[in-house]
């Protein structure tokens, strides 16, 4: 069966840091999710699943910021 996988880096800073400067948040965010067929449309609601996922697990994480 096939599946999306999103792999992400995402590094959250201040509006006035500096782009060297450590950041607020620094993680790796990493979502698989299983496609329904073994057809691109299927796997592109994989990834998109998987995408929805992290972005769920971002605004978690950057609401405790």
């Amino acid at each position: 069966m096939a599946r999306g996988k999103v792999v992400l880096e995402v590094a959250i800073r201040s509006a006035d840091g500096k782009r060297y400067e450590t950041p607020l948040l620094a993680k790796t965010y990493e979502a698989t999710r299983k496609a329904d067929e073994s057809k691109v449309d299927a796997v592109v609601r994989a990834l998109s699943r998987a995408t929805e996922a992290i972005a769920a697990e971002i605004a978690a994480d950057a609401a405790g910021l």
